[in-house]
C-alpha cells in the first residue's frame, strides 16, 4: 500500500475533516511534516560524536556537531557525507620534547596511508575507518614553549590540509 493511500483511506466527515476515530489508523512511520520551500530547510538530528546512536538503521542521517559534518549510518557505523578530502584533530597542545599519540580524523580518504610533513620530518598515517593514530616524537615536539608547529597532510603530492599544534612547557 502506498504512503499516500494510507492517508487517503482515513474517514472524513462531510466537511472533509478527518474523524478523530480515524487517527488510530495512521502509520506514523509514513507521516512526515516537511515544508518544501526554496528558502526553507530540513531540520535533522544534531549531536556530538558521543551522542550518536550506535543502533541506528542503515540510511539514517545526522549532523555531527563536534566535526561540523553531515553523517550517514551504514554497515554498523557513522560515515561522513563528503567527497572533499579533509583532515583534522581536536585542539592539541603538546609538551615540549615528549612522545604523544594523536588521533587524526579524515573524510574523503578511506583505508589508505597519507604523509604528515612536520618541518621535513615525514610521519606515515594509516587511515582506518576515517581515523589514524600517530605518534609525535621528540624529533618534532622538541620546540620552545609557545611555538606553533605546522603539519602538512599529503596524499601523494596533493596537500590535503594544514594542521597545527601548540608546544607548551
Amino acid at each position: 500500500m502506498s504512503k499516500s493511500r494510507l492517508l487517503a483511506d482515513l474517514e472524513t466527515n462531510n466537511k472533509g475533516e478527518v474523524l478523530t476515530t480515524a487517527l488510530s489508523k495512521i502509520n506514523l512511520d509514513y507521516v512526515v511534516n516537511l515544508k518544501n520551500e526554496s528558502i526553507g530547510y530540513l531540520d535533522i538530528p544534531t549531536g556530538t560524536e558521543s551522542q550518536a546512536p550506535v543502533n541506528a538503521k542503515d540510511g539514517s542521517i545526522r549532523f555531527n556537531s563536534d566535526d561540523s559534518l553531515l553523517e550517514y549510518f551504514a554497515n554498523n557505523k557513522w560515515n561522513f557525507v563528503t567527497t572533499e578530502k579533509r583532515a583534522w584533530w581536536k585542539a592539541l597542545d603538546v609538551k615540549t620534547n615528549t612522545n604523544v599519540n594523536v588521533n587524526i580524523y579524515f573524510c574523503g580518504l578511506v583505508n589508505k596511508t597519507v604523509d604528515l610533513d612536520i618541518n621535513s620530518v615525514i610521519i606515515k598515517a594509516n587511515i582506518v575507518d576515517n581515523k589514524a593514530t600517530v605518534q609525535l616524537t621528540p624529533q618534532v615536539t622538541n620546540k620552545p614553549a609557545g611555538t606553533t608547529v605546522n603539519v602538512v597532510v599529503k596524499d601523494g603530492t596533493d596537500i590535503i590540509d594544514n594542521l597545527h599544534f601548540g608546544v607548551i612547557a
